[in-house]
């Protein structure tokens, strides 16, 4: 779901007609961080056109939706005009705009994207309360279609290469692999807590590429951890974990948690 800013009139006749501003949501530009601004059209019907022209229209409850490949626009109120009886429109109908298809696409990406990372920055926040959090992306190498198993190595190789830069000697590595231990809640939070204990203060949880992890980093990994059989996306992970961390914490201090 993505916030609407401003809905602007472009007149019939773009050299004599300069753009209007007919709404501006201000409460928007406060509450989010604008990363991307897009152009489109919109479908109208009645006289909507009319009323839209008149400046009788509210976005500050708008935002948008992605359906059947379609960018639906819900929440924006355009007030009925007032001599178009029956021609007149429900005010709160959603309405249709005019994206092109590589747009659509590209803004379906980006909603995945911030879905992410809404939740990643909600568990940084709550862990804030319980630990110092640093959270460390290093680059993936560009991987082609068909690689060789040479290929691929080195690839990992270089992968890892930039994760052990960021590994001081000092830190205790808890590497999550497929074939790594598992561990349930319980389990987990005594792990974290023992480490604690025993004065290692500072933790490090590597999340591999999609590749996995090269043989360099599982070697210096004190800790091989592994949530599933199954293979999960990377930024789906990374919640997985920090949601995990977080409720070990809550464990520890026996704080209440869903079972």
């Amino acid at each position: 779901m993505e916030k609407v800013v401003k809905l602007i009139w472009k007149g019939e006749d773009m050299a004599k007609a300069a753009n209007r501003l007919i709404a501006n949501n201000k409460k928007a530009r406060h509450d989010y961080f604008i990363e991307d601004t897009y152009e489109t059209g919109i479908v109208l019907h009645g006289t909507e056109v009319k009323s839209l022209r008149q400046g009788k229209c509210s976005i500050k409850e708008s935002f948008i939706r992605i359906e059947d490949g379609e960018v639906i626009i819900y929440g924006m109120h355009i007030s009925p005009y007032e001599k178009g009886n029956i021609f007149n429109k429900d005010p709160l109908r959603p309405k249709k705009l005019m994206m092109h298809k590589y747009e659509i696409n590209k803004l379906v990406g980006k909603i995945k994207e911030n879905f992410y990372r809404d939740a990643i920055a909600e568990y940084s926040k709550r862990l804030s309360r319980y630990c110092k959090l640093n959270i460390v992306e290093v680059a993936d190498e560009k991987t082609i279609e068909n690689s060789s198993d040479t290929e691929i190595n080195l690839i990992k190789e270089k992968e890892a290469e930039r994760i052990l830069k960021h590994v001081p000697d000092n830190a205790y590595v808890i590497t999550l692999e497929i074939l790594g231990k598992q561990l349930d809640s319980v389990e987990l939070s005594k792990k974290i807590n023992s480490l604690g204990i025993t004065g290692e203060s500072h933790i490090i949880f590597i999340i591999g590429g999609s590749l996995g992890l090269h043989e360099s980093v599982s070697k210096r990994s004190d800790f091989k951890l592994s949530f599933s059989k199954m293979t999960f996306p990377h930024q789906l992970m990374r919640v997985i974990l920090l949601e995990q961390i977080y409720r070990s914490y809550r464990i520890i201090n026996n704080e209440p948690y869903h079972k």
